[in-house]
């Protein structure tokens, strides 16, 4: 026999509901992250600011599994957003980074991910990759390309 919820129940569900819609929270916002995923994140973090300090040079401190810049060239001037993931969002992941850049006060925002899964017969882990604004980043080759115009001059 199958079991049927009797009515009450039905009829509780419904007001959570209906009293969540009229918030105007969605079903994605109650979720929750598991410790699996928090951990995913924090490694994550942790390998972007190895490899940012090994690149691009200063320091960097681990907040909310983003590295932050406490010195060096990207301090105070870029937010870095950092994402390890099978199934590549960009788009949603560069919006947040601009949002998190504006309430932070910093004028530009990176998405620096890479793929989550090893790759290839040596099993070696995929290459970080940069999402940015294609505006932003074409201005800036076009000023640099200008100064460097004017320094051979």
């Amino acid at each position: 026999m199958k079991y049927e919820k009797p009515w009450w129940i039905e009829h509780e569900e419904m007001k959570k509901r209906k009293r969540r819609e009229a918030r105007g929270v969605t079903k994605e916002e109650l979720t929750k992250r598991g410790k699996k995923s928090k951990r995913k994140g924090s490694k994550g973090g942790r390998e972007a600011k190895a490899y940012l300090e090994r690149t691009v040079g200063g320091t960097y401190i681990v907040q909310h599994g983003d590295p932050v810049a406490t010195s060096g060239p990207l301090a105070g001037v870029m937010r870095v957003e950092c994402k390890r993931n099978k199934r590549i969002a960009a788009e949603r992941w560069v919006e947040q980074a601009e949002r998190d850049a504006a309430s932070a006060a910093l004028p530009e925002a990176i998405v620096l991910w890479r793929e989550d899964t090893e790759v290839g017969i040596g099993k070696k882990m995929p290459p970080w990759r940069v999402c940015l604004d294609a505006d932003k980043y074409f201005a800036d080759w076009q000023e640099l390309a200008e100064r460097r115009v004017k320094d051979e001059a």
